[in-house]
């Protein structure tokens, strides 16, 4: 194989410069154009076509459109702890991956404020074509200086033997024993960092397909003498570097209000661009991405990687192009149509209200009365007839149906509706039923819902497997992270490379309430099935929660791996053995008391029988006695005898019972 020579300073440079002159092209002649349209039609600004004394009203429809979009887009993506999951191996893995899952949206949400990265790269995305992320490790240390006094020498040593604990001078003898010393701790706060790039300080090579494969990405910042010398670059390097205060694209940066903070500064500032290029520059053949640091013609810096920080969210993507389609592209004519039409319909009632009028000027005694249209006014005419208003042509009613079609046009386009926002009266109308109502506001959450997976699958997760890469690559510190309602620490290092990962994208509000009311339902259906264990009424509850907008779950619901729970669950098992021992106890009782009633009925039966029995003998003895058949005193004598005799028995045989 014949290899090539590899590339000179100067050939490495001019190959550089063909990339960024050829991306500068391509924006200034197509995006740029575009990007300033979006700017100036979501801050209302005029048209250009404005006349005077006439209505320069502008509807404000993009803006309406991306805040409303903005908005459902933000809470699809902070509705829940974890936008992003790691998908556990096996059985064994969901402890680390559940770890991993939340170390990682820790990550992006605490340590870089993930919210405001989310609104300000969907805002990019929806007015600029494209919202950019550059995500890298950021080293970094913070020094905390103090001044130990009057302490024995072996204390400073034992001072020294700590991690991180430097000393900052020379130790001072007191003469006492005792030593004085300046120490220094150095603490880490290297990091992942995730920041925003201006769309207009943002070059990709224009014949790329996407962003990952595209074989030229930079961005520029200006920078100051000092902040180049923090990146790395020595002094000596910097000092035939030309200063250059002139923005780049001063356009665009002015078109959405942005003020550099050059343009006031009396500090040197120098235009720098950090530049990814694939090519061969060793010879060898193959080619590879290298980070080029480019400032003022000259390369301060090549370094071969492994791949460019960058990710962008464009909410309308095109097959085979980096840019797509903005919502302000969507939306410019139908905000241009809809202002130069409310326009007239204003100017229409403004001359229906100020009139002009037709005037025989030889009979007005003062024609200066004919433009003072102050309410209330005179105009002094020899002859009533003198002065006439001249007819306004009344307002078509097919403007205002016009401007209902425009209107329709912008909620079709944009995927919001009036409906779904709650702000179209006529959608509680007699005529239109609740299924009606609820299929329209579907129809345009889908729209908004495909964007949102655009941002999830094209941005959110690439991103975030790139956090997670270059966390176990330079994380070595462990991270408190929230687990279960309680802190723990996390060591990134030992949870392993991962790749499985899934994007949660919420639903729409109705359509989350739908599928709580569901998931009630089921859990009320299942209560009490052996199926139905601890774990599985915890996440059935928690995504429940989550649906109906409830973010930290854990702070109402235990999980069953907490110890509290389960000590929680020892106790009530406890608590559940000593309620049966009393139960079985209270039913030993109840066998005993009904025992007892069975033999006090017993008693009762043979007490009657004894009285029956003596009551037939009295009866006996009556007749006898009647007939004159025995001695009365005799028989009576003997009845008694006889039933005091049988009770006396009868009482015996209870006692021993």
């Amino acid at each position: 194989m014949e290899y090539m020579q590899p590339l000179t300073q100067d050939e490495l440079r001019k190959k550089l410069e063909r990339y960024i002159d050829a991306s500068e092209t391509h924006i200034d002649s197509e995006i740029a154009y575009e990007r300033v349209r979006g700017y100036d039609a979501y801050f209302g600004k005029p048209f250009g076509n404005e006349k005077p004394n006439r209505s320069q009203h502008i509807s404000r429809d993009v803006f309406d459109a991306v805040e409303s979009v903005k908005s459902v887009l933000l809470q699809t993506f902070n509705a829940s702890e974890s936008v992003v999951r790691f998908e556990p191996r096996d059985e064994d893995d969901v402890p680390m991956a559940d770890q991993a899952t939340r170390y990682v949206n820790h990550v992006f949400y605490k340590q870089n404020n993930g919210y405001r990265v989310l609104h300000d790269l969907i805002h990019d995305g929806l007015v600029a074509k494209m919202g950019i992320a550059k995500v890298y490790w950021e080293p970094n240390q913070e020094d905390s200086y103090e001044t130990v006094s009057n302490v024995p020498a072996d204390a400073i040593d034992m001072l020294l033997s700590q991690p991180n604990v430097e000393l900052a001078g020379e130790i001072m003898d007191n003469g006492d024993g005792t030593v004085t010393a300046d120490m220094v701790q150095i603490k880490d706060t290297s990091q992942v960092r995730v920041e925003i790039v201006a769309p207009e300080r943002f070059f990709v090579d224009p014949d790329a397909d996407d962003i990952e494969t595209a074989r030229f990405t930079a961005d520029i910042s200006y920078l100051t003498h000092s902040e180049l010398m923090e990146l790395g670059f020595p002094h000596d390097m910097l000092t035939d570097l030309s200063p250059d205060k002139s923005s780049y694209n001063e356009w665009e940066e002015t078109s959405r209000e942005r003020v550099s903070p050059i343009v006031n500064d009396d500090q040197e500032y120098y235009r720098f661009f950090e530049c990814y290029l694939r090519c061969d520059i060793e010879g060898t053949g193959e080619e590879n991405l290298y980070q080029i640091a480019y400032c003022d013609d000259k390369i301060l810096s090549v370094e071969q990687v492994d791949k460019h920080p960058y990710y962008t969210f464009t909410p309308f993507p095109l097959p085979h192009q980096v840019y797509g389609l903005s919502l302000a592209d969507q939306l410019f004519d139908v905000q241009k149509s809809r202002s130069t039409l409310q326009r007239l319909i204003i100017d229409n009632q403004a001359m229906a209200n100020t009139s002009r009028v037709v005037a025989n000027l030889s009979m007005v005694k003062n024609p200066r009365e004919l433009v003072d249209n102050n309410i209330g006014g005179v105009i002094n005419a020899a002859d009533p007839t003198a002065v006439v208003p001249m007819p306004t042509p009344s307002l078509s009613p097919a403007a205002f149906q016009t401007d209902e079609l425009f209107a329709r046009e912008k909620e079709s386009r944009s995927g919001v509706s009036r409906i779904s926002n709650g702000i179209d009266p006529q959608a509680l109308n007699g005529n239109n039923s609740g299924k009606l109502i609820e299929a329209l506001g579907t129809m345009g959450n889908r729209k908004v819902m495909t964007m949102a997976r655009h941002l999830a699958e094209l941005f959110l997760r690439p991103l975030m497997n790139e956090m997670y890469r270059l966390a176990l690559q330079f994380e070595t510190k462990p991270q408190t992270i929230r687990v279960g309602g309680k802190f723990m620490q996390v060591v990134p290092s030992q949870l392993g490379e991962r790749a499985d990962m899934t994007v949660r994208v919420a639903l729409t509000p109705d359509e989350s309430r739908d599928q709580a009311q569901a998931m009630v339902a089921l859990h009320q259906m299942v209560a009490g099935d052996p199926l139905y264990g601890d774990k599985q009424r915890h996440a059935l509850l928690a995504e429940t929660a989550a649906r109906m907008g409830i973010a930290q779950t854990s702070a109402y619901l235990m999980s069953p791996e907490d110890p509290e729970y389960q000590q929680m669950q020892q106790m009530n098992q406890q608590q559940q053995a000593m309620m049966q021992q009393q139960q079985a106890q209270v039913a030993q009782m109840q066998i005993q008391l009904q025992q007892q009633a069975l033999q006090i009925q017993q008693m009762k039966v043979n007490y009657d029988y004894q009285i029956d029995q003596a009551t037939l003998a009295l009866k006996e003895k009556d007749a006898k006695v009647k007939y004159g058949l025995v001695d009365e005193k005799q028989e009576h004598q003997a009845a008694m005898d006889l039933a005091e005799l049988q009770l006396e028995e009868e009482q015996k045989r209870n006692v021993t019972l």
